[in-house]
């Protein structure tokens, strides 16, 4: 049923993606201070630390890319939910791991089949990062994949989207099809090598879900100690100075 007098409802991140590109300046900076710093130590006679210090340099580049796209992919997100369509702007962006197209359209209720929904598992060095994708499965059979909620399981897990699609599906009152948890490639860190499983891939059993919600929920409190340690070294050498 739709809601013929009711306003339309926005959902956008624009704070996030501010925030967002601060950070990839900041990565990209100590990328480019790592760099200065490598061939200065490798013309000192140290060759080795230099190269070491060469390779940290260009992961914190590749970090810079990474979260420029994510930010940008906030930037630019919008969906505009009204009374008789969804509206969406969603940049290439959107997702970390799945490379999908932009999208700029207006899509009737009446053309939506169904909300479609998976949890995506993705595993690298022992650990695991969990995020729930979501997507409208229109009635020509087209898939239009809306972007993820992310590091469930954790206490920085984000549920925008799940809050957005919620209020589709109520206006929209189309049905929704749960499709379990698949494991995609987490290559290095989430970040190089990745993969996404096929939209079609089977749910894992019940036995391998457990497992790696646990891994996801390790990955969340080894983050939490990091960041911990960091802020207090931080403060520690606030103190001194």
């Amino acid at each position: 049923m739709h809601h013929q007098d009711a306003q339309p409802i926005v959902a956008h991140q624009p704070a996030a993606g501010r925030v967002g590109i601060v950070v990839a300046l900041g990565v990209g900076a100590l990328g480019i201070l790592g760099l200065a710093a490598s061939v200065y130590v490798s013309m000192s006679g140290q060759p080795g630390l230099g190269l070491v210090m060469a390779a940290l340099a260009l992961w914190m580049f590749v970090l810079f890319l990474y979260v420029l796209r994510d930010a940008q992919g906030k930037l630019g997100w919008r969906i505009e939910i009204g009374t008789e369509a969804v509206a969406l702007v969603l940049p290439s962006g959107r997702s970390l791991i799945h490379r999908l197209s932009a999208v700029d359209t207006r899509i009737p209720y009446d053309n939506i089949e169904a909300v479609e929904t998976r949890l995506e598992a993705y595993r690298s060095f022992g650990l695991a990062n969990m995020q729930r994708s979501f997507a409208l499965r229109l009635k020509d059979g087209r898939l239009v994949i809306l972007g993820e909620d992310r590091a469930l399981g954790t206490r920085l897990a984000s549920s925008l989207l799940e809050d957005t699609v919620a209020k589709i599906i109520e206006r929209g009152g189309m049905a929704t099809r749960d499709l379990g948890m698949a494991e995609g490639k987490g290559g290095i860190l989430g970040v190089l090598f990745t993969a996404p499983p096929p939209w079609s891939a089977p749910s894992l059993s019940n036995d391998q879900q457990s497992v790696l919600w646990g891994r996801a929920a390790l990955t969340g409190k080894i983050g939490l100690v990091l960041s911990l340690i960091v802020g207090l070294l931080a403060a520690i050498n606030s103190l001194s100075n």
